[in-house]
């Protein structure tokens, strides 16, 4: 949703129709930097209109959240994160 890839290269993002919405809540973050990730996924995360349910009160909010934040480290950061939890 930050449109740019695991090496840091801006990208045009597929049509969503909460792309808009979505661009507002993430717009202070910036790849590479993870101190700019503070709570900007509570509002998605908690959203039972996207999700049918709030990830936080099913216990997965903190961990995408931790998810992300490690996604953010630099580049490669998302090809280590996701090998990291999926294999």
């Amino acid at each position: 949703m930050l449109g740019v890839d695991d090496e840091g290269n801006k990208f045009e993002l597929a049509p969503d129709p909460m792309n808009e919405e979505l661009q507002e809540q993430f717009k202070d973050i910036a790849a590479g930097k993870p101190e700019t990730f503070t709570d900007q996924l509570k509002p998605i995360l908690s959203n039972e209109r996207l999700f049918f349910t709030d990830l936080y009160k099913d216990g997965v909010g903190e961990k995408i959240e931790d998810m992300f934040r490690e996604m953010l480290a630099g580049p490669g950061a998302v090809r280590a994160t996701i090998h990291k939890y999926v294999g």
